[in-house]
């Protein structure tokens, strides 16, 4: 613009303020016309500063449209955070309802061949644990302990069964008794030689695998393959050896078996001893993936319970079914609620059972 024009539009707009009664005595140059400039200081003739919400109306709405995105990607990753906890607290259940679906194994299998209610059945799975993390104390290798502790519960297991509970067997009243006395003796014993205080195994393998943008422990998959792997050989052995069918004999018809010249004194004597040494190796398993002490099998004895109840009594492929599902479920549950409400829903659910099918859920199926 030239300075003549610039001249003749100074003229209009006093004319057109003067018909409409507004001061307009400010010049009008070439920046005048800009939109980025500031009104305020027009009547200097400076350029005023940037005013951002007068000559940039869209600018709220980018405001507002980068702190709905924002918005967005925070609920998409609070989502994907409670799908990955999800996950991942279903994946420990599984983990850990195999390993107990192993200790509740020998649970009922003592359950349905001697009719004992061992009470003291999670202290053997307590002594496997803190046997585990004794042999890497004295000979620093825990795979070891996969083979020596299994067979310490077995002779274990044995001597029990034949100076305790033999002399009191027809007696279920006094088997209680006897195994909470039992139960006792063992968590004293380990309290006065263990301690009392929580100890823990470092994980053996430390490798882990990315699930999500988590990383998982390659121990916990090991300890999940070595329950299902101990849990196979077991029905194998039930199935497939000339023991296993004797033991199933005693547990279908004890009479009949004793008549059919089954040796019934060593059958209850290794049925026993097996149950135990399958505690004990749920102890091994279980040891680097929770802490060690002599309570230990005070947490894990209700749910093998529970688990044989659901199962059925003495149903032996309905008992690891249940714990299974027992745990994973409870995994599920933890992920939106406490532990404890988790644990009150299994409660729930074995009154249930009581109450609807006293002969649990998978009768019929007996192992």
């Amino acid at each position: 613009m030239t300075e003549a024009g610039a001249v003749r539009l100074n003229a209009a707009l006093r004319s057109r303020g003067a018909s409409s009664g507004a001061e307009t005595d400010f010049p009008v140059g070439i920046d005048d016309a800009s939109p980025f400039k500031d009104r305020r200081f027009a009547s200097s003739g400076t350029t005023g500063a940037f005013d951002k919400r007068q000559n940039m109306p869209w600018l709220p709405l980018l405001r507002r449209s980068t702190r709905e995105t924002r918005k967005g990607d925070g609920r998409r990753r609070r989502r994907e955070m409670a799908l990955e906890l999800v996950v991942l607290l279903a994946m420990n259940g599984l983990v850990w309802g195999l390993i107990v679906a192993l200790i509740a194994l020998g649970l009922s299998v003592i359950f349905g061949l001697l009719d004992i209610i061992n009470v003291a059945h999670g202290d053997f799975f307590m002594v496997g644990a803190v046997l585990a993390w004794t042999m890497i104390q004295y000979v620093d290798n825990f795979w070891l302990a996969f083979l020596v502790v299994p067979l310490i519960g077995f002779l274990m297991g044995a001597v029990i069964e034949r100076l305790v509970m033999r002399p009191i067997e027809n007696s279920a009243s006094l088997s209680i008794v006897a195994a909470f006395g039992l139960s006792l003796i063992i968590q004293e014993s380990v309290r006065g030689t263990f301690g009392a205080t929580p100890k823990r195994i470092l994980d053996p393998i430390g490798l882990s695998i990315p699930i999500f943008d988590l990383n998982y422990e390659i121990y916990r998959l090991f300890a999940a393959a070595v329950s299902v792997a101990s849990i196979a050989t077991f029905f194998l052995f039930l199935h497939r050896t000339k023991f296993g069918t004797w033991m199933r004999a005693v547990r279908q018809d004890r009479d009949m078996a004793i008549a059919m010249g089954v040796p019934a004194d060593k059958v209850f004597i290794a049925t026993f001893a097996l149950g135990a040494a399958l505690a004990a190796l749920g102890g091994v398993v279980a040891a680097p993936i929770t802490s060690v002490e002599f309570r230990l099998g005070l947490d894990v004895l209700p749910l093998c319970f529970i688990a044989v109840i659901i199962g059925g009594l003495g149903n032996l492929p309905g008992t690891a079914a249940a714990a299974v599902l027992l745990c994973f479920m409870e995994g599920l549950i933890t992920s939106v609620t406490e532990p404890t409400t988790a644990r009150i829903v299994s409660l729930a659910l074995m009154s249930v059972v009581l109450l609807l099918r006293p002969q649990g859920i998978f009768a019929g199926r007996h192992g």
